[in-house]
């Protein structure tokens, strides 16, 4: 062999010693890195991506190796609704972002449903924004010696604040306001006696989706009497709306109707146990009233007004700590049940009107 050829040899092993030293030392490097750099953990649904979510994800990033439970398609449509984008696409969006380390779809259910993953990432952190703030994930960090940190809702620099929340609401409003209420023909007539009572509940839905009606009293008890002999009432029942399509009488059912035909009763990706929620709240909300609020003028014939005014103040104290929790079970959200406006939303206001 040529001295040359010794030499050139002899560079080449060398060079070939050089890299795979360098190899090694910058997987230690890694190894170590990884070692050293804290592990974060989110969860969340990301059913509507937005850049809301990519910059939390940035702002969680910077206290570690970010990893990402993501809930299911059962457990969205367990808490909420159907999920408008399926687990498996949402998997792939939430993969893409550069700021996540690992993501996977969570095996638990409910709102603690990343539990079940803990074990395994072994997080030094659980971050969430302000609206995830939760006293429950709060509890389970603590008993669970997890640093618990609540990022503040800030947009990227030149960029509008998202939340999934808002979009769902613009997109509802957006189909609510693209279709106008069209006034029918014959003006509807609502027929009561004088007074709010159950007919309270119809016109403030009447007002919210604008259909234009006519207040009808009944003059005196003769002529309640007189419609019912004439069977102009269906089980002998006022509060009747009237309309081109036919008399409606029960209350409830007047409400069911309006808010079924006008878009009050959810969207169409409303999911059963929402709208069972809606009827709970619903039927909570009117026994209520009818059995405290509307007996007042009858107790005020007996009791002076303070007296009437201390019993209703007792009963609102023991039924409200039941509103508290329908509240918090929707958390951010602005609405008691779903993701628009329902017609549960409007009777709870009318009550406190």
């Amino acid at each position: 062999m040529a001295l040359a050829d010794h030499d050139a040899n002899d560079v080449t092993a060398t060079l070939n010693d050089a890299s795979n030293l360098l190899e090694e030392a910058s997987a230690d490097v890694q190894t170590e890195r990884q070692s050293t750099r804290k592990r974060v953990m989110m969860s969340g649904c990301v059913d509507l991506m937005h850049s809301g979510h990519v910059a939390c994800f940035a702002e969680a990033s910077k206290l570690g190796d970010l990893y990402f439970c993501l809930g299911s398609d059962k457990n969205i449509e367990l808490l909420k609704h159907k999920p408008m984008i399926p687990e498996q696409e949402r998997l792939y969006m939430v993969k893409a972002i550069r700021y996540v380390h690992d993501v996977r779809i969570s095996r638990g259910s409910g709102d603690l449903d990343w539990l079940t993953e803990v074990d395994d990432i072994k997080p030094d952190i659980f971050f969430v924004n302000e609206d995830g703030d939760r006293p429950a994930k709060r509890e389970a960090c603590q008993r669970l010696g997890i640093k618990y940190v609540v990022g503040k809702r800030e947009p990227a620099e030149g960029l509008e604040a998202r939340s999934s929340t808002d979009l769902k609401l613009s997109l509802a409003q957006k189909k609510n306001t693209s279709t106008e209420i069209t006034q029918p023909e014959q003006r509807p007539q609502l027929i009561y006696f004088d007074g709010r009572g159950r007919a309270d509940p119809i016109r403030f839905v009447l007002e919210a989706i604008g259909l234009e009606y006519d207040d009808v009293f009944l003059e005196d008890k003769a002529d309640f009497q007189g419609r019912r002999a004439a069977g102009e009432l269906d089980f002998n029942q006022v509060p009747m709306l009237r309309i081109a399509e036919g008399d409606l009488v029960q209350s409830r059912a007047i409400i069911a109707y309006l808010s079924h035909r006008y878009g009050l009763n959810g969207t169409p990706d409303t999911d059963p146990l929402t709208h069972y929620h809606m009827n709970e709240i619903y039927e909570g909300v009117l026994d209520f009233r009818n059995k405290h609020v509307g007996s007042v003028p009858f107790r005020l014939q007996v009791d002076s007004e303070q007296v009437v005014g201390e019993q209703l103040a007792a009963a609102l104290e023991k039924w409200a700590p039941q509103i508290d929790r329908v509240l918090a079970r929707a958390g951010p959200s602005p609405f008691l049940a779903g993701t628009s406006v329902t017609f549960v939303t409007l009777l709870l206001l009318l009550f406190f009107c």
